[in-house]
């Protein structure tokens, strides 16, 4: 996790980070079939905190992103 110390406490929806998480261990590490990384961050943009979940997992073709984006 990289959160600085001075957005740590902020609250934030009850489970909004589950789902984000699972998808990236379900369809990116997963399949990728060695060791990966899972990383939360968040930081102040303007008025608002911005979290981001990012993996190293095998990402998705074209054809998932539409696919996934029809739903």
């Amino acid at each position: 996790m990289d959160i600085p110390p001075e957005l740590a406490g902020t609250p934030i929806p009850k489970l909004s980070l589950q789902p984000l998480v699972e998808n990236s261990i379900y369809h990116g590490l997963k399949e990728k079939g060695t060791k990966g990384f899972i990383r939360i961050c968040a930081f102040k943009q303007g008025d608002k905190v911005v979290v981001r979940v990012e993996d190293n997992g095998v990402g998705m073709d074209e054809i998932q992103v539409q696919t996934y984006a029809l739903h």
